[in-house]
């Protein structure tokens, strides 16, 4: 579209005029003349690796937690059962650092950050049972 006026065309406050005609002609919609998905898909970050692992470190997590809630049964804690309790604790720290791993690949995921408050309440009860907490 010819944006420019003849001068004898041009009205009073000419220069209004053919900023307006500018401005018709970009108002116009235009389709992208290639199809723009395949460079937009290329610039994301892969998403199917993130889950790849967080399912993984969850399930870890929980078969830790279920290994150690049967040692929190007991009131007393005699000399052979603290080391069972620091091997927990141990075992604690472990799904910590995986449950950790998963969240810094999904950091919105609500039961990661549910799980990893579960394990670190649990890993002070087994502290506190130990006399260290």
């Amino acid at each position: 579209m010819n944006t420019t006026l003849p001068p004898a065309a041009v009205p009073a406050g000419g220069e209004d005029w053919t900023l307006r005609l500018a401005l018709r002609a970009l108002a116009t919609p235009e389709s992208p003349r290639r199809d723009l998905w395949p460079a937009i898909a290329a610039c994301l970050p892969p998403r199917l690796a993130a889950r790849r692992f967080a399912l993984p470190a969850c399930a870890a997590a929980v078969l830790l937690l279920c290994g150690v809630l049967p040692l929190l049964v007991p009131a007393r804690v005699n000399v052979a059962d603290a080391d069972q309790l620091r091997r927990a604790v141990y075992q604690l720290d472990a799904a910590d650092a995986h449950l950790q791993a998963a969240q810094r690949l999904q950091p919105r995921a609500a039961y990661l950050t549910e799980l990893l408050a579960h394990s670190r309440y649990e890993r002070a009860r087994l502290l506190a049972r130990l006399g260290n907490g």
